[in-house]
């Protein structure tokens, strides 16, 4: 892939000289001093304390971009909250795979909406078959209740979703959307993959605008209970329009309507960490995927940890005609952090450089 072709650098690990002394490799990548230097350098603890603090510093910086979205000529600076990514600051995720990201999603500029068929959660993808019940004699009643569910079954199937991962405010930085293990390693090429991290009020807007032109939609966080949609009010139809032909289309869109929060918007209590944020696009499905454009939305994209050295800075290239910095995740000591990902990657050279020379 020519967007992830292995380029040479001049510059050390975090922009520093690649002889610089300043620079001393901590717990064996990034911060502190091994162990035997901790012992016997005089000033190892304050040294260790000083890598501390500039990895603080490379935290993800602000998005920089081409200009404001009002035009005007402002040296470069988009007119954004600037994030510090270290702590919930209201934004969203999507995680997914390098290919998609940085072949698809970010050329393109759009995030691609599924099927609602097609959800992981199995208790999502199935068929939704409510019972029912009516006073006194229906003729046909079984096959009106047949006829229902058949067209509970192809709303739903024509539902296209878009889901992402919101912040945990409560939880400090181990509540950002960009900072859970596991969906790097479920969702995210299993920590090879790309996070796409989005402004929430920047999104949602866009959304909007994008999803009225489409069809009627929801944007809403998913709530979670031990039962899911299985113990939930979607569980019965009781409606006698179902058994009128003229009225049945009337009475199954007004169930969904009246239950779209337990329809779209309900999953079990085993799911709760992924704090789900998302988008349901109703209408009739004309392909089998819906597109939807995210604008200037995106404030970062940040790789998983193993995502190979030598695909960065292709990856950076991309990430740059989309008009964001690319960021690499690194945890140390269980703490989440976004780091500057070139900078990584000149760590990583300048480490098998020595290596090479030590005879390592």
């Amino acid at each position: 892939m020519d967007a992830y072709r292995p380029r040479g650098s001049e510059m050390g690990a975090f922009g520093i000289p690649p002889r610089s002394p300043r620079l001393l490799l901590v717990a064996g990548v990034l911060i502190g001093l091994s162990d035997g230097d901790r012992r016997t350098h005089p000033r190892g603890e304050s040294l260790r304390r000083d890598a501390r603090a500039k990895l603080s510093r490379l935290r993800l910086a602000p998005r920089h971009d081409r200009g404001r979205r009002d035009g005007g000529d402002h040296g470069g600076m988009a007119d954004e909250p600037k994030y510090t990514f270290t702590r919930p600051e209201n934004l969203l995720a999507h995680y997914t795979t390098a290919e998609v990201a940085f072949e698809y999603v970010l050329p393109q500029r759009r995030v691609r909406m599924s099927p609602y068929r097609l959800m992981r959660d199995p208790a999502e993808n199935k068929d939704i078959v409510p019972g029912t019940g009516f006073f006194g004699e229906q003729p046909d009643a079984e096959q009106g209740w047949a006829a229902a569910v058949a067209g509970i079954k192809r709303i739903r199937d024509d539902c296209r979703v878009l889901s992402l991962t919101r912040d945990a405010a409560d939880h400090g930085v181990y509540g950002s959307c960009w900072a859970r293990p596991r969906m790097w390693e479920q969702y995210g090429g299993v920590h090879r993959g790309a996070c796409l991290v989005f402004g929430r009020d920047l999104l949602n807007g866009t959304l909007h605008a994008e999803l009225n032109r489409l069809g009627p939609h929801y944007l809403d966080e998913v709530d979670y209970t031990a039962a899911g949609i299985a113990e939930s009010a979607t569980r019965n139809i009781i409606d006698d329009r179902i058994f009128d032909p003229q009225q049945r289309s009337m009475a199954v869109a007004e169930y969904i309507e009246n239950n779209h929060r337990d329809f779209f918007f309900l999953k079990s209590s085993d799911f709760e960490s992924e704090h789900e944020y998302r988008a349901v696009l109703m209408r009739e499905a004309e392909n089998e995927y819906a597109y939807v454009d995210f604008r200037d939305a995106l404030v970062a994209v940040i790789v998983g940890e193993r995502f190979p050295d030598w695909q960065v800075p292709g990856a950076a290239e991309v990430c740059e005609q989309a008009g964001v910095k690319l960021h690499r995740m690194h945890w140390e000591h269980g703490r989440p952090f976004a780091l500057d990902a070139l900078n990584v990657k000149r760590l990583h050279d300048r480490q098998r450089r020595e290596a090479r020379e030590s005879g390592g």
